[in-house]
């Protein structure tokens, strides 16, 4: 399910439940400007990332963070990940995809989020790096 619409649907609860409430009582319009504004923030923190994959260039961008550029010729490695497996791993989010560059790429690992995007979307990411991966390694 994207998680536009399970936000979606968790942030309409109170939105209803407020505008209802505002209906017969105005001044309780307060709580249900602050859980719009709520839900809109978090419609904006998801639109933030954003996976490009153009030119023989992988670019990942996520909120509050600088924009990562990897070519697809320099993964050495990538593996899908769910929970922790490290302690450093509490950090990194709960299922998420570890692109390894070459080591002599100079370059640090990219860790996507993948409950931002929808399934479908990894399985093509997926498909179109393999195929990258298999032309270095001849």
């Amino acid at each position: 399910m994207s998680a536009y619409v399970v936000f979606g649907l968790t942030g309409a609860v109170p939105i209803v439940i407020c505008m209802t409430a505002a209906i017969k009582n105005r001044s309780i319009s307060f709580p249900l400007v602050f859980w719009v504004l709520a839900l809109a923030s978090v419609f904006f923190w998801l639109a933030a990332f954003k996976l490009e994959i153009k030119d023989g260039m992988m670019t990942y961008r996520q909120p509050f963070r600088r924009r990562k550029s990897l070519p697809l010729n320099e993964i050495a490695k990538v593996e899908m990940k769910v929970g922790l497996s490290t302690y450093a791993d509490r950090f990194k989010p709960n299922v998420r995809l570890e692109i390894e560059p070459s080591a002599g790429a100079g370059r640090t690992p990219i860790v996507i989020n993948c409950n931002v995007f929808r399934r479908q979307e990894m399985m093509v990411l997926m498909e179109m790096i393999q195929p990258a991966r298999k032309v270095k390694q001849r």
